[in-house]
């Protein structure tokens, strides 16, 4: 057998959190919003995400992001 590699920090961060739970929540109302027809929520929907697709790096860099050992 081989040995994995252990991450302690594997998506244990504030970063990655903080940007996945962005992107999922702005993917569910943007879900929603189209099923409803809402065509500017999904705009603003697909802007949240990119939002939170910046979130993580932005927040790694001021110090929210796996610490290195």
């Amino acid at each position: 057998m081989s040995e994995e590699a252990e991450h302690d920090s594997h998506g244990n961060s504030i970063a990655a959190w903080v940007s996945v739970l962005t992107m999922a929540a702005a993917v569910v109302v943007g879900t929603v919003s189209f099923y409803l027809a809402e065509e500017w929520l999904v705009w603003a929907s697909a802007g949240v995400l990119l939002v939170g697709l910046a979130l993580g790096p932005i927040l790694a860099k001021l110090g929210f992001g796996a610490k290195a050992h």
